[in-house]
């Protein structure tokens, strides 16, 4: 895959995939327009990269709205490619695909701009390349398990959190979450609990749905604020596998392209409607560069530190850094090739990466930032970018 070099190729084109490896940079017209609107607006000044992604994450913050969401989906392409082919090199034996991992980035867009902070230290780009490769990893292995699992094993397995998380998306109002809710936790109290391992748990039987509907319409008096109607056994078993297909559909959404027709416009797209306040929202982007251009100084002093520190090194621990971060090889890999055990390698590179973010922490206090557990987790992925960059760049 060649790198685009320009700012408007960068925030307006998109990977085509052919045969499930990349073809070429797709270019969205309306993207691209709006982003030389914006670059008219600033024709005296060279605004860089990592100016024009704070300047679309900071509107997309304060107002979400398609065009700016659409111009850091074209920012993040790299990041969800290389995070996508990485994820797919650690999970060797899942049935998806290259192209399915990268779609799967796209689906977790929103989340990874709404947790991004650049207070915090590191570029967006490589914050969303830590985080996409766990998402994906996190999502295949959860896909996997809901594929193989029965409806009446997946409603025993999936967690509290993923469930309410379904219902909302379904559009479900709180009174009745809080119906499915109770007939869920039914059916968790009184069926399959000692089976919860077994993936192909099948359905109650008749007695096992009488017991569940004689529970849920006791407790629903007691529990709920709005009882609803007494279910039957058939009511009970029509929900909860309802509830299964939710749990599925959340966790393969639908992902809508920014080219469908805008709701309640007879011509256009979502992408045409484009803010009518571009010049004070660029004249608050350049005050906000001026805290970009502090960062890029603090920047400097981590690279001098963690070089410093990567020098301290054994030489085995130098090498074994730039296979995993570099080279991009597994752990298993890295084992083979220095053929010693992967709990070795695991405990070198988790050991290494420790004395790697003292290093950085001792930095932070000298600078009399105080690390909190929140700064220490952030400082932690501006760590794996710097690791990930830095090999590269070495390679």
């Amino acid at each position: 895959m060649h790198s685009r070099q320009s700012l408007i190729e960068i925030f307006s084109t998109f990977i085509e995939f052919r045969s499930d490896r990349f073809n070429r940079w797709v270019v969205d017209p309306r993207l691209r327009r709006n982003f030389e609107q914006h670059q008219d607006q600033l024709a005296n000044t060279e605004p860089s990269e990592d100016f024009w992604s704070l300047y679309w994450h900071s509107r997309w913050k304060k107002q979400p709205d398609d065009i700016a969401l659409g111009h850091l989906a074209a920012y993040l392409q790299e990041a969800w490619y290389w995070s996508a082919q990485r994820s797919m090199r650690m999970l060797s034996r899942t049935s998806y695909r290259l192209s399915d991992c990268f779609q799967l980035a796209n689906i977790d867009l929103a989340k990874v701009l709404a947790g991004y902070d650049p207070r915090r230290g590191a570029s967006l780009k490589g914050y969303a390349r830590i985080v996409y490769a766990s998402l994906i990893r996190d999502t295949l292995r959860q896909r996997q398990e809901a594929d193989i699992c029965t409806v009446w094993t997946l409603l025993r397995r999936v967690s509290k959190q993923r469930m309410v998380e379904a219902w909302r998306n379904a559009g479900l109002s709180p009174t009745a979450i809080a119906q499915y809710r109770l007939a869920w936790v039914c059916y968790k109290t009184l069926y399959g609990a000692a089976k919860a391992h077994n993936r192909k748990l099948r359905a109650p039987d008749r007695e096992q749905w009488i017991a569940i509907a004689n529970l849920y319409n006791a407790e629903r008096l007691m529990q709920l604020s709005e009882p609803g109607a007494v279910l039957t056994p058939a009511d009970l078993e029509q929900r909860l596998a309802q509830c299964a297909a939710w749990v599925r559909e959340y966790m393969y959404p639908t992902v809508q392209s920014l080219n469908v027709p805008s709701p309640n416009r007879e011509v256009g797209e979502l992408q045409d409607e484009l803010s009518d306040s571009l010049q004070s929202s660029l004249i608050n982007a350049i005050i906000e560069l001026e805290d970009g251009q502090q960062r890029q100084m603090q920047q400097a002093h981590i690279n001098t530190v963690l070089i410093a520190a990567i020098g301290k090194l054994t030489p085995d621990n130098q090498a074994m850094l730039h296979l995993y971060y570099g080279d991009g090889l597994t752990q298993v890999q890295i084992a083979q090739q220095l053929d010693i055990k992967q709990y070795t390698v695991s405990r070198r590179l988790t050991r290494t990466r420790e004395n790697l973010l003292r290093a950085l922490i001792a930095w932070a206090k000298t600078m009399h930032i105080s690390p909190s557990p929140d700064l220490i987790t952030n400082m932690s992925v501006a760590l794996e970018e710097w690791l990930t960059v830095h090999h590269r760049n070495q390679s």
